[in-house]
């Protein structure tokens, strides 16, 4: 068994450099994150929600960020290349290969963080 105290200093200091950075990204804006398998219907809540918060809250709402587009964009850094979307179950098998494979190449966060790269982007296209 390894003795987990020797990764402590580490596991903290990666803790305080993410804060760090996250701090940096603070502000008063609204996010909210949908998930669910494919067919679920997260798609069409997400285009709903963002047209309620823009139409009746007069929100600027930020384009809808899909994992599935971050995949895609990425996928060649894991040397995937992703199929169409037909058939569905081979685009499945393949998107979510190459999701793990992100995964075990850059870190658990590494979608997230790409999701809030592009929410900073927004933020900075809009003065903010």
């Amino acid at each position: 068994m390894v003795d987990p105290v020797p990764l402590r200093p580490r596991i903290v200091e990666e803790q305080q450099k993410l804060a760090t950075e996250i701090s940096d990204r603070l502000s008063q804006e609204l996010v909210i994150a949908l998930v669910g398998p494919v067919g679920s219907g997260v798609s069409t809540s997400g285009r709903l929600l963002s047209e309620i918060l823009a139409q009746q809250f007069k929100y600027d709402v930020a384009p809808i960020i899909g994992m599935s587009d971050i995949i895609r964009t990425e996928a060649r850094r894991v040397g995937v290349i992703t199929p169409p979307q037909n058939p569905l179950n081979n685009y499945i098998d393949v998107m979510q290969a190459a999701g793990n494979k992100l995964r075990e190449r850059f870190g658990n966060n590494y979608l997230a963080e790409k999701a809030v790269e592009r929410i900073a982007k927004f933020r900075e296209s809009r003065g903010g």
